[in-house]
Parts: C-alpha cells; structure tokens; sequence
C-alpha cells in the first residue's frame, strides 16, 4: 500500500517589519509568513508534518504522531477556528 499525503492547512500572509520607533518612516517592509500542516498516512501510521517559513528560510518544522501532542503545538501559532477545522479534516481521514 502506498503512502497518502493530504493537506490540513495552509495559510500565507504579509507582515509589516519596521524599525523600532520609526513609525511611519517610508522603512516599512514586509516579508511573507508561509504556514503548512500536512498528514502522511500509510496503513496505520499517521505523522503529522507542520512547516513554517518566513520567506523561503524555514523557521520551524516538526513531525507529530501524536494527534494530542500536535494540538498543544498547533494552539502557540493558530486560532480556535483553525484548529477547529483542522480537527474536522482530522476527523474526515477515517482514521482509528
């Protein structure tokens, strides 16, 4: 059997990074924040892999087998709602 890979969330967004104390200097920038959560499953095995870049450097990536261990992560970087809908998708696997 081969390995399912399914997408639980994805998200991106610009945030405005400016020097401390130069509010409304023309330094404003902003750099793009990327968010991914992604279920591998094969047979009975599930990890769960969660990436987040800032631009294209990779800043955090973990790997969950623990659904438990995983929402405590999850609940330092997204809302209720998305974990809310991530928990429905969870759930939509059909897994055991």
């Amino acid at each position: 059997m081969s390995a399912k890979t399914e997408i639980l969330f994805s998200n991106q967004w610009d945030v405005r990074i400016s020097d401390p104390g130069l509010e409304g200097a023309l330094s404003h920038y902003f750099e793009t924040v990327y968010l991914k959560l992604v279920a591998h499953i094969d047979g009975d095995k599930v990890s769960y892999e969660f990436t987040r870049k800032v631009e294209k450097e990779v800043q955090t990536h973990c790997i969950f087998h623990d659904v438990e261990e995983l929402f405590k992560f999850l609940a330092e970087y997204l809302g209720p709602v998305a974990l809310g809908n991530i928990g429905i998708k969870i759930g939509q696997l059909g897994l055991a």
